[in-house]
């Protein structure tokens, strides 16, 4: 089985291709679940896969704790299933003093975002699914990706995702499922370590990507362009030493991410009422999560995101050692960018020629 087809970005899937990569089975196992584009059933069918096909291996988390230490992984994901199959049969089977609502998952902010709460409630499973599938766009026809039905108590002042959910697409098909908090009385107390299974891995995957590329997160990539410094590990610590310590004590999900430059212009609101609000516009370095969600970003880059351009040449190296030239293109690019704002915009054309600024919109289109 080609496991590269699991990987969410298409140019880490296509360099997987490319340089032929081996995958061990927990490898294998990790890519089906973190895969967003496959139903919860195919998933079920790949690890089943896995299980029939390949050799099972003893889950080694080195000095860390964990829950998992010592035993099979082919047992682990055969209890992995079952938990899921539980949990479904249990949220979706009837019971009188249950209500569902639901959340549409959206296109314009991201397939893994959520954008509001339609504050509907149904009285069964069923009933929910059969009205979001027959409502899919009532805002904004094309737009919706899927949707997250939750589930709560009459009378239980509680949030619906307490209890857990299920996200479904838009042909009703699952297509994951997030268990019950710990305090829930839907919670099961084997399930607790169980359920965070596939979070307490930590993987250091091979990618295309290089210093200085501009890149972007899945699946919220037309938003979010950077600059690529480092990924997984910083370059101000040593790197060996690093990936020693994470093998040996092991890491996580939550550790597999990836740094740069990217741009933000917001403004700040005000400590005090003496205070005015603050702009800040200017570059930034920080990090995103997760590293095998990235890929080059297409698209032209657009008002202060243009900056980014001489960013990623410097530290390709283009410019050579040349900072002066780097720090003019970023000036001269956010001054205009500024600059851009400050034509009137409750004005019509005539108005504008008028006051002799209809050259300035020419030159700026």
């Amino acid at each position: 089985m080609d496991f590269s087809q699991y990987i969410n970005s298409c140019d880490i899937r296509d360099h997987h291709r490319k340089i032929g990569y081996e995958y061990n089975t927990l490898e294998a196992a990790w890519l089906v679940y973190w895969c967003r584009y496959i139903t919860l059933q195919e998933k079920h069918e790949a690890w089943q896969w896995i299980i029939d096909n390949m050799p099972d291996q003893v889950l080694d988390f080195g000095r860390r704790k964990n829950a998992f230490q010592g035993k099979s992984l082919f047992r682990t994901i055969a209890d992995y299933i079952e938990m899921q199959k539980w949990f479904i049969n249990h949220f979706t089977t009837e019971a009188s003093d249950r209500i569902y609502s639901f959340r549409r998952c959206s296109k314009s902010f991201g397939e893994a975002s959520e954008d509001y709460d339609f504050g509907i409630v149904f009285s069964d499973w069923q009933k929910c699914v059969d009205y979001v599938l027959r409502n899919i766009d009532p805002v904004n026809p094309g737009d919706t990706c899927s949707f997250r039905i939750c589930r709560s108590y009459q009378n239980e002042a509680v949030e619906f995702f307490f209890n857990g959910s299920i996200e479904i697409d838009l042909g009703g098909r699952i297509k994951d499922i997030w268990l019950p908090y710990g305090d829930s009385r839907d919670a099961v107390d084997r399930y607790i370590d169980l359920k965070r299974f596939f979070e307490t891995l930590w993987f250091e995957f091979p990618t295309p990507f290089q210093k200085g590329d501009i890149v972007c997160i899945q699946p919220n990539k037309r938003d979010n362009p950077f600059v690529l410094t480092d990924i997984l590990f910083p370059s101000w610590k040593n790197v060996d030493e690093e990936r020693k310590r994470r093998k040996e004590h092991g890491g996580d999900c939550s550790d597999m991410i990836v740094w740069g430059y990217y741009m933000e212009d917001s403004e700040v609101p005000p400590r005090n009422e003496k205070d005015k609000k603050a702009q800040f516009i200017g570059a930034y370095h920080d990090y995103w999560w997760h590293y095998m969600d990235v890929e080059y970003y297409r698209e032209d880059l657009k008002g202060i995101d243009r900056c980014l351009k001489p960013i990623s040449a410097y530290l390709k190296g283009d410019l050579g050692d040349d900072l002066a030239l780097l720090l003019a293109a970023y000036h001269r690019i956010l001054t205009e960018e500024m600059y851009k704002k400050t034509m009137p915009l409750m004005y019509t054309k005539e108005g504008l020629r008028e006051a002799g600024l209809m050259e300035i919109c020419k030159n700026e289109d």
